[in-house]
């Protein structure tokens, strides 16, 4: 089991995990509320959390429907001191999900994405919690963000077997009452500031922040608490900064510390976390970091694992994954609907990699819409907010949920406000609007564009190579049937992406479902094939940047550079050469 601590970069000296084995059981007659399994019921099975039911890592791989499942487990804290809270953390449930301790119902949560806190300390029995939760994953609804989860009892073509209930780490921690509940920073290189926000239980007091850089050397500020929500602008030194920022080639990070006072200065928490000094920003046509023009040579990550479906076994297995992406000569990853494990980030920020950030999908447009999608962008830019290697969020892919928007003012309203609010909780990344093409409201122009057919269908390699040829060809390209731009948007001059292409699968003959966009039978012809489709990239004379679609196999979709268990199709040196010829 996963024994980390879960989150990097929200770190406090202690906390207990409960990714573990807990008793389970399916519900499907849905009698577990009638019957009150949150107080007395003999469960039968025992599953590892935090691995959903379908996976093998969970000890059951049941990949059949089960929408209503119970798990159920025991902890006993430490006794408590008269000021301390026992905070319970799940970082990932899905779907819907009930929360019971010692018998109180204490939390109902609607959303896969993001997880939540519960203080449960109100219901502790003799310093013990029986922790039981009840979750509803409804596995027919196209209605729910459910992302690349089939709703077909058998995977098919781009979808894959489902994740239901608990997938992401559970733990718990203990806190004084007065503590940090979140922070989230910005940073400025014109003037060596930061701009601080402090979320806490403590309406008088004091915060003290120190930050530290590699060598040791730090600085303190002290500030006075009067609110529940601060706001501190922090002041460093020039010299204190200088070069020593975050980029993929040298991803600076320093290392910071928040510590909670109360009035009279006792130490209430401490939070430790990192920082990384940045600023993204485009101008005529480019992308800049920290004011240098950068191309993005992204790879498309749907973070899928063929033992632990959605969630990986270990932090070996995400660090692997990101050395690999860097050995293929990619720059940074397009997490595919899906949110990752915090540790991913964390290790893309580490490593120096870029991210962009999707949320999943639904797959139709209902009144509800707006609310789960708005629902859970808020959770996942809080939770995600201080890593720096993110710098572009995704709110919407190929009009998936939002058919019929180049006609349909309601759903280009909904486009619209997804971007402007996603700006307001945080206007330091970029906002892809659809990523794909009928965009609205967008700071880059994203295309997919798959038509670069076999290497004998020599009429359509022509065409694809000219649809990318220039700005005006790409714009006026409607691949599927679909504007790159919106009815009643105009282009302003936004940078270019080509940011879905290639999927080329490798003899993949061995299962009539096994899929890619085009086939290469050997590995020469597969790497002749890479050449040829990257050409007409590199011979464009506008895109700034790229995803190739994809790193990894998932399942019946064997279109990937390395295969579902990670290894190699190709020498790696040979994909990389290909990348480092833009």
């Amino acid at each position: 089991m996963r024994n980390e601590y879960p989150r990097p970069d929200f770190v406090r000296d202690s906390f207990v995990s409960l990714d573990k084995e807990w008793d389970f059981d399916f519900d499907d007659k849905n009698l577990g509320h009638k019957e009150k399994w949150f107080i007395n019921h003999k469960f039968t099975k025992a599953i590892n959390v935090p691995f959903c039911f379908q996976s093998k890592l969970s000890g059951i791989n049941d990949k059949s429907f089960h929408d209503h499942i119970w798990y159920q487990t025991e902890i006993k804290v430490r006794t408590l001191k008269e000021d301390e809270r026992v905070i319970l953390y799940f970082l990932g449930v899905d779907y819907y999900s009930e929360t019971y301790i010692n018998g109180f119902r204490v939390k109902d949560n609607y959303g896969a994405n993001v997880g939540f806190e519960i203080d449960i300390t109100d219901y502790l029995i003799d310093d013990k919690a029986k922790i039981t939760i009840y979750v509803n994953d409804p596995s027919e609804d196209r209605l729910i963000p459910r992302g690349k989860q089939d709703w077909e009892k058998e995977s098919h073509t781009i979808f894959y077997t489902r994740t239901s209930g608990i997938y992401k780490p559970v733990y718990y921690q203990i806190v004084n009452k007065r503590h940090i509940k979140n922070f989230f920073y910005t940073t400025s290189l014109k003037d060596n500031s930061i701009n601080l926000t402090l979320l806490n239980t403590n309406n008088d007091g004091y915060l003290k922040f120190k930050i530290t850089d590699k060598n040791d050397c730090s600085y303190e500020y002290i500030y006075n608490i009067h609110k529940y929500i601060e706001r501190f602008t922090i002041n460093l030194p020039n010299d204190f900064v200088n070069d020593r920022i975050w980029r993929v080639e040298y991803p600076y990070l320093f290392n910071i510390e928040l510590s909670l006072f109360d009035e009279n200065m006792n130490l209430k928490d401490i939070v430790k976390s990192y920082l990384g000094f940045r600023d993204i920003s485009i101008s005529n046509g480019k992308v800049y970091l920290n004011e240098h023009e950068i191309y993005q040579k992204l790879v498309l990550f749907q973070g899928y694992y063929e033992d632990g479906i959605l969630t990986p076994k270990s932090i070996d297995v995400m660090e692997n994954d990101i050395k690999m992406m860097k050995e293929l000569g990619f720059n940074g990853c397009r997490i595919h609907q899906k949110t990752a494990d915090p540790y991913f980030l964390y290790l893309c920020d580490k490593l120096g990699f870029y991210v962009w950030q999707e949320c999943a999908a639904n797959y139709g447009y209902s009144l509800l819409s707006p609310e789960r999608q708005i629902n859970e962008w808020i959770k996942i830019i809080k939770f995600n907010y201080n890593h720096p290697s993110i710098i572009a969020y995704t709110p919407l892919n190929e009009s998936w949920g939002v058919e019929g928007i180049p006609q349909d003012e309601k759903i280009k309203a909904h486009a619209m406000s997804l971007y402007y609010l996603i700006k307001s909780l945080d206007d330091s990344r970029l906002v892809i609007s659809n990523d794909g093409w009928e965009h609205c409201k967008t700071d880059l122009l994203t295309i997919h564009n798959y038509s670069h057919g076999n290497k004998d269908e020599i009429e359509k390699y022509k065409k694809f190579e000219k649809t990318l040829s220039n700005r005006d060809e790409i714009l006026k390209f409607e691949g599927i049937g679909r504007f790159i731009i919106n009815p009643g948007f105009i282009d302003e001059g936004q940078p270019i992406l080509l940011t879905e292409f290639g999927g080329v699968a490798l003899n993949n003959k061995e299962n009539e479902k096994d899929w890619g966009y085009t086939t290469s039978k050997n590995e020469k012809e597969f790497i002749e094939d890479l050449k040829r489709i990257y050409k007409a990239i590199k011979e464009s004379n506008c895109i700034v940047g790229y995803c190739y679609t994809q790193f990894n196999d998932v399942e019946q979709e064997v279109n990937g550079l390395v295969t579902y268990d990670r290894k190699y199709k190709v020498n790696p040196k040979l994909i990389k050469e290909i990348n480092d010829s833009i």
